[in-house]
């Protein structure tokens, strides 16, 4: 197992009222607009092959879970939502530069969490600079995000003991 927090987070998150289902068959589908930008680190394709949805009590926090990247359906809620939501107001503003800063930004960070509780935030996974790192970020500036720790198993180990707070 790559990643030896999973079961642990997974039973603090139903402890806690989190709705969360698991991916009973273990497939899993990306879209290859995700595959061909990133190399999504094995710990997150393993919670990905465990996990089917899960989503914050408030309903207003969640994982992406491979639904989300699997492209074709409708969603309220794209995986790559915020970097869209920042190239548009570069646009609208023709600041070329700025695109091109979130866009390399984005190349190099997966998001796997999203908070729309208290302003929008993300946690993203570095597939760049620093591999399996964690960023967050949050507006207005979500590309100026700062790495909170070494890896996912080391997220979900300061998500459990409180020294990571989602804005749920």
């Amino acid at each position: 197992m790559v990643n030896k927090n999973l079961e642990a987070f997974l039973q603090w998150a139903k402890e806690r009222g989190w709705q969360l289902r698991r991916n009973r068959t273990g497939e899993l589908k990306l879209d290859r607009k995700v595959t061909d930008r990133h190399q999504v680190p094995e710990s997150y394709l393993e919670f990905l092959q465990a996990v089917r949805s899960c989503i914050s009590p408030q309903d207003t926090a969640w994982f992406l879970c491979g639904e989300d990247y699997a492209g074709g359906q409708e969603l309220l809620f794209r995986w790559n939502e915020l970097e869209l939501m920042s190239l548009a107001a570069a646009e609208d503003d023709g600041d070329r530069e700025r695109i091109r800063k979130i866009t390399r930004f984005w190349d190099g960070a997966l998001p796997f969490f999203i908070s729309v509780g208290g302003g929008y935030g993300f946690f993203a996974l570095d597939t760049r600079d620093r591999p399996g790192a964690v960023l967050y970020g949050c507006e207005p500036w979500f590309e100026q995000a700062q790495q909170v720790a070494e890896d996912l198993d080391g997220f979900l180990t300061l998500l459990m003991s409180g020294e990571i707070e989602l804005a749920e």
